[in-house]
């Protein structure tokens, strides 16, 4: 095993060393030799480990490029054993999985970045930051025949698209917030009617740096922004605050590097969550969302014919009861780095499924 883990690093030494990157932050891993290594040395220190159950097939861009990025589940409320994964390539377009990983759809469409959906209004909506165009696309589900289809885009008055999300703010409107690479934040809400959309400006506020994962709470209308290289802020939309998570800050604690990145929200045993992809170790890290302590972390180790998981965009969550292999629900993740089994062969990006009891287990 400590022969393969040694040709394995050698072997993304050997693709990060032949990467120029144009980043003039903090690298990450894949652009930086030095910053792989020591991703890889702090990684030992995360104990908690959880194993992938299914992946999906690789995206079609080049095995060297860094493409798959973010996530979103839509759950099937008629048969969950037909819902649907939807992934996005930011190099070509949108793909659609099924639970056992098998591609849906491909819906060649321009780099789209991030996704996120919602049901609203009995209509599926899913919508994604395009950087072709610079704008919000907007998608429709069809339930029985799982695919999608553009209904509209709405372009962007602040720089290029970046981050994305979405959350239902009363019974017929939706609220979308997208970021462009300079921390600025764009607000639209969205009136969903059964054969129309009509989307309205509401406001740009920022987030003082870089930053791509977001993810909206229905429930308390709080939005809460992964600024990479910062840690986890939370915009308090009811009463216009904001507040630090302190514990998502690499000063205050040994488990957190930079980058942060993709982030979602979870319930169990009457707790809220947020699971936060920490790039700069290859793990993933909890908190509470109502005292904004940290919980716990994890990595996503090989098992079987299923390579580890790191550097980690995009993720998503659902604790609904799907199938037999994820009876308690899923977590969605897009993996950096795609490998066959013997981690031997260097593959497309593509994403890995978890049954989220592994995650429980760690919370008992």
């Amino acid at each position: 095993n400590m022969k393969k883990y040694i040709l394995f690093i050698g072997t993304l030494l050997m693709l990060v060393s032949c990467s120029q990157s144009i980043r003039t932050e903090n690298k990450e891993a894949r652009d930086d030799t030095s910053k792989m290594v020591d991703a890889f040395v702090k990684r030992e220190r995360i104990k908690n480990h959880v194993y992938p159950l299914v992946e999906t097939k690789p995206v079609r861009a080049k095995r060297t490029e860094d493409a798959a990025d973010d996530v979103a589940i839509w759950v099937n409320p008629n048969n969950s054993k037909n819902s649907v994964v939807i992934g996005t390539d930011k190099t070509a377009g949108l793909y659609l999985y099924d639970l056992q990983g098998k591609e849906l759809q491909y819906l060649s469409c321009g780099k789209m970045n991030n996704v996120d959906l919602r049901t609203i209004n009995d209509r599926i909506i899913i919508l994604a930051t395009n950087r072709t165009t610079n704008s919000i696309d907007i998608f429709e589900l069809d339930s029985i025949s799982r695919t999608i289809s553009k209904i509209k885009s709405i372009k962007s008055h602040t720089g290029e698209v970046y981050g994305f999300t979405s959350g239902v703010i009363d019974k017929n409107t939706l609220a979308m917030f997208y970021t462009d690479k300079k921390g600025n934040i764009e607000q639209w809400n969205m009136k969903v009617g059964s054969d129309y959309l009509e989307e309205t400006y509401i406001k740009t506020f920022n987030s003082y740096d870089k930053t791509e994962g977001l993810v909206f709470d229905d429930n308390s209308h709080k939005l809460y922004a992964a600024v990479e290289e910062k840690g986890i802020i939370v915009f308090n939309l009811k009463n216009d605050t904001e507040q630090w998570v302190e514990s998502s800050i690499k000063k205050n604690n040994l488990f957190i590097e930079y980058d942060i990145e993709g982030i979602t929200l979870f319930d169990y045993n009457g707790n809220h969550y947020l699971l936060a992809s920490v790039q700069g170790n290859f793990s993933y890290a909890i908190f509470d969302t109502n005292s904004l302590e940290y919980i716990t972390s994890f990595t996503i180790e090989t098992k079987g014919d299923i390579d580890m998981v790191i550097e980690t965009d995009g993720l998503d969550i659902v604790t609904d009861s799907l199938s037999v292999e994820f009876p308690n629900g899923m977590l969605v993740v897009q993996d950096g780095f795609n490998y066959n089994k013997r981690i031997t062969k260097h593959k497309s990006q593509n994403f890995k499924y978890i049954d989220m009891r592994e995650v429980y287990e760690l919370l008992d």
